[in-house]
């Protein structure tokens, strides 16, 4: 266990990049769509394969909200000071991508 909490805040902080970065794309594709009448076909096949994949059924930000309670439960302080290093900035944007308070 030592060994993640160590590189906890290179975890959160991927998993923060994944999860805005997911929110980013949707918006993009959002008013691109709105734009466009009829997306080109290799596009289109693009967009169900994605869409059709089971790893975009799984939602990263519940997931790593679950995790990151089961941990504190699980491992108490150590968990709690492994968080509390993590640098502010970084420590908000996990904040903003999970909708913690």
């Amino acid at each position: 266990m030592p060994q993640v909490l160590d590189k906890l805040d290179l975890i959160l902080s991927t998993c923060t990049s994944v999860i805005l970065g997911e929110n980013k794309d949707l918006t993009e594709e959002e008013s691109r769509s709105q734009g466009e009448e009829t997306p080109p076909s290799k596009e289109l096949r693009k967009s169900q394969i994605k869409v059709s994949d089971p790893i975009y059924q799984m939602s990263l930000e519940n997931s790593t909200r679950e995790n990151l309670q089961t941990c504190s439960t699980l491992h108490g302080d150590a968990f709690n000071s492994a968080i509390s290093r993590m640098h502010p900035s970084a420590l908000a944007q996990v904040k903003q991508a999970l909708k913690l308070p």
